[in-house]
């Protein structure tokens, strides 16, 4: 929901106040670019840009189906509605995406965040076939957003820039606020085992301990919601190789500067953790939801 706030000009558009989901993303080792090698990251960006549109597209597609068989959530022309208006601005190699959102605590919400969670998962997971790993945070606030200049400030961009860079990894962490938002909305919709949200959540949103960055040279870990990225690699790993064997070849044709390795190891910490306590606890279950429509892949396998 949005409410004017100012304009410039009688020719230009206003600026709009909003409620939302906002997530700050930004590519690890750009820095140290060259120009070419940027004139490169640009067209990358572009690729990753229109593969995570196909990754979303295929789910909507795929969930549709059974989106409203969740007691809990019966709207997806809203869910639709609110995917097709993502603002999106950027700087540098720094992205920032933002979901405006009714009603802060409406329980279709809920999937609003699985859907923002998964362009996110899509993100990273083709950015990392092209060499780029993505480090970042989302936060849920009010923020307002200029359409003319795809400007965007407020509360929730505050929050976001906080903590996008805190933890050490690649991969993205919801803010502690954003982590007592979503926790609010759960806490509401009380959602049974077999619900659809528990489905959802188990794959594309996990509670993990994450390690942050040093601080006085101790590493110290606090519990966040992330954003489930390992989850193409299992559910849809390419034919002919295993999970762990694509992954580890990632991992081998990334930039390993010294003194980056913790975040390498973190990240493949996470990968593993994925693997046995998300993908092989609910492997099955994921696919029940739609027989009609299964082994309907997201873009960018």
């Amino acid at each position: 929901m949005s409410d004017r706030v100012g304009t410039k000009d009688s020719t230009q558009q206003v600026i709009q106040k909003y409620f939302g989901i906002v997530a700050m993303i930004d590519a690890l080792g750009v820095s140290n670019y060259s120009i070419d090698e940027c004139k490169i990251f640009i067209e990358n960006l572009k690729e990753i840009d229109r593969e995570k549109n196909r990754f979303i597209e295929s789910l909507i597609a795929s969930q549709r189906a059974f989106m409203g068989k969740s007691p809990s959530l019966s709207a997806p022309e809203y869910i639709s509605n609110v995917m097709e208006n993502v603002k999106v601005s950027q700087f540098g190699d720094t992205i920032i995406l933002a979901w405006p959102i009714e009603k802060k605590f409406d329980l279709n919400n809920l999937l609003v965040t699985f859907f923002a969670s998964a362009s996110i998962v899509g993100l990273i997971h083709k950015g990392l076939q092209l060499k780029i790993p993505f480090r970042g945070c989302i936060s849920v606030g009010e923020f307002i957003w200029d359409d003319t200049d795809a400007k965007i400030l407020g509360p929730a961009i505050a929050d976001v820039s906080n903590w996008y860079d805190a933890a050490d990894w690649f991969g993205v962490i919801f803010s502690p606020k954003a982590n007592h938002w979503l926790s609010t909305l759960l806490e509401v919709g009380s959602p049974k085992d077999d619900d659809l949200l528990v489905k959802m959540f188990r794959t594309f949103l996990c509670s993990y301990d994450v390690p942050l960055k040093n601080v006085n040279n101790t590493q110290r870990k606090e519990t966040l919601f992330v954003a489930g990225w390992p989850l193409p690699f299992y559910y849809f790993p390419p034919e002919g190789f295993t999970t762990k064997q694509i992954f580890y070849r990632v991992l081998f044709e990334l930039p390993m500067p010294k003194g980056t390795e913790s975040k390498f190891k973190n990240s493949e910490n996470f990968f593993i953790w994925y693997g046995s306590e998300v993908y092989e606890k609910n492997k099955d279950q994921w696919r029940r939801g739609d027989k009609s429509e299964e082994h309907n892949q997201p873009a960018g396998k």
